[in-house]
């Protein structure tokens, strides 16, 4: 049953023309897109600025929806339907729990020893769920001891943040093999890693590539790579002297003692006139397995979910120890020719 003073009723009813044009916005308990005209109006009291109680002449019906403002979309028919649009997304917007496998509480621990001078660091943290509001959860009280293979000794103190440790004496060594030990709630993680030596980086520059009218910059090196051994390496940038956390892994699997060209990924687009360096680590098969593995796991269209990179702790920490040697390209600066030498 309708009401006839459409001074009191406002509702979705055929040849009214006092109604012509508005627009109900409303909190639904239930929305369906192709009922929107089945709605009528029913026991309406006061001005268009109150509660409306609406019934749908539907099958499904038997519910009721609060009217919450009335308004006359001032775009016409192209405004009318993008409110409509806009009602569907926030009708269909529903909070989900997804029941994901708890990783939460596992160790986790990075760190490195290089042929530079000065004192390295240790991260120790522990891994939270997805739904934690905290990123990292430090651990404060591990306990990290490093040796080499002839005899060389040092422990890693509080460095004043929450879960950053540092050394104090210890000095990195070609052909030198370290051992980390990390002790921490009960149990002790160990992580062994071998210094290489270093390889020159011989040049580095920037490629040009246009698609769809836009112009890319595309940095890589080339360096020689040693014959007769098997070698890994791990390479960055610095993309206007700031330090990218794009790593590029590579092996001489298929380039073994030849000249190797590696594009290096930033972190975003390089832009015309940034200065741009490249660093070239020397590392062992186990840090390479995990750069490896963590660059495939968040790069890979084949697989179904990311996975934890492959560590070289045991006992089931995730992370890496890793001692390598490191060198630096020159640096080169991207212009309208692909890029020029600057040092």
């Amino acid at each position: 049953m309708y009401h006839r003073d459409h001074r009191d009723i406002v509702g979705i009813q055929e040849n009214t023309e006092e109604i012509q044009g508005y627009f109900f916005v409303f909190q639904p308990s239930w929305f369906v897109p192709s009922q929107t005209t089945s709605y009528t109006a029913i026991s309406v009291r006061g001005d268009t600025n109150r509660g409306i109680e609406l019934t749908p002449k539907s099958p499904k019906g038997g519910f009721n929806t609060k009217i919450t403002r009335l308004f006359k979309p001032p775009l016409g028919g192209l405004g009318v339907l993008s409110i409509i649009l806009g009602m569907v997304i926030a009708s269909c917007t529903k909070d989900i729990h997804i029941n994901l496998q708890n990783g939460a509480g596992a160790t986790v621990i990075e760190s490195f020893i290089t042929t530079d001078s000065g004192i390295y660091y240790a991260v120790v943290s522990k891994t939270v769920t997805f739904y934690d509001s905290n990123i990292v959860v430090p651990i404060t009280d591990a306990k990290l001891i490093i040796t080499d293979d002839i005899g060389g000794r040092d422990s890693f103190i509080q460095s004043g943040y929450p879960g950053l440790y540092i050394t104090q004496t210890i000095r990195g060594g070609v052909g030198r093999t370290y051992h980390l030990s990390v002790t921490t709630g009960g149990k002790q993680y160990d992580a062994y890693s071998t210094m290489n030596p270093p390889v020159q980086i011989d040049s580095a520059g920037i490629q040009t590539l246009t698609l769809a009218g836009k112009e890319f910059w595309i940095p890589y090196c080339l360096f020689k790579d040693p014959a007769n051994t098997t070698n890994y390496y791990k390479a960055f940038l610095y993309v206007n002297n700031s330090k990218q956390t794009k790593v590029t892994p590579i092996s001489d699997l298929l380039d073994n003692g030849l000249t190797i060209e590696a594009t290096v990924s930033p972190d975003f687009f390089v832009n015309l006139h940034d200065t741009v360096q490249v660093e070239l680590d020397a590392i062992d098969q186990p840090v390479y397995q995990y750069w490896n593995t963590l660059s495939n796991s968040t790069t890979s269209t084949l697989t179904s979910a990311p996975a934890n990179p492959v560590s070289n702790f045991s006992n089931h920490a995730l992370g890496y120890f890793s001692a390598y040697s490191r060198t630096l390209s020159h640096h080169i600066v991207a212009d309208q020719n692909g890029f020029h030498r600057i040092d």
